[in-house]
């Protein structure tokens, strides 16, 4: 095992741990904020004598409020990169899926995978016609590794953490090197490093309506 792939492992479980913790965490306050609020709606009813809400218990409640905030975000996250991959894919007309790769028709080259259950491979069909053949495997393979990986389906589910646990800055930074590794990982898998190079440099130019990596980054769902 490469030390990409240990880290790779690593990160994930790390990952993995916090969101456990704050599962619990936010279960705990969650049931305790309830509990605080009907014990203090029960002394209202029956005109009991209260000193009001404590500064423990006011906080308890405000981090019920952040952990409720941060469900909405990650559910809202969730529907929104849902509905936009789909939007994305149906506009780039895929066509003649082979051994787990589909052709597309694009202004430049640029290659993806996509789908979370049953991943896949999208290539621009310029780049089927163009790349020499060295830098169209090399790229393939990089590609597969994504796909035997299932890697959209981890990046869309830690992107879906970070963005419900926004208020733990340390979750968006360990997302953020998950995705680096996944493609350093990949980059591995390639024998000859110096086509990968090559083809990597003819993917993705500024200005093109549909970019493979707006695709990657919202980990599409199609199966």
């Amino acid at each position: 095992m490469s030390s990409a792939s240990l880290i790779k492992r690593n990160l994930r479980g790390v990952i993995f741990g916090m969101a456990a913790l704050m599962f619990a965490l936010a279960i705990w306050t969650l049931v305790t904020a309830s509990r605080i609020g009907q014990a203090h709606f029960a002394a209202n009813n029956c005109n009991c004598s209260t000193s009001g809400i404590s500064f423990s218990e006011g906080t308890v409640i405000g981090f019920a409020g952040i952990i409720t905030l941060g469900i909405i975000v990650g559910v809202i996250y969730l529907i929104r990169t849902i509905a936009r991959t789909r939007r994305l894919l149906a506009a780039m007309n895929m066509e003649n899926e082979r051994d787990g790769v589909a052709l597309f028709h694009g202004g430049q080259c640029e290659a993806f995978t996509f789908g979370l259950f049953y991943p896949r491979i999208a290539v621009c069909a310029h780049c089927v016609a163009e790349l020499p053949t060295e830098e169209l495997q090399a790229m393939l393979t990089h590609e597969r590794y994504h796909v035997k990986s299932r890697d959209p389906l981890w990046f869309l589910a830690f992107d879906t953490l970070k963005y419900a646990l926004w208020y733990i800055p340390l979750m968006r930074t360990l997302t953020s090197w998950h995705r680096l590794v996944c493609e350093i990982v990949a980059d591995e898998q390639v024998e000859n490093k110096n086509a990968l190079g090559s083809a990597l440099l003819r993917i993705g130019t500024p200005g093109s309506p549909i970019l493979s990596s707006e695709i990657a980054r919202f980990a599409a769902i199609d199966r």
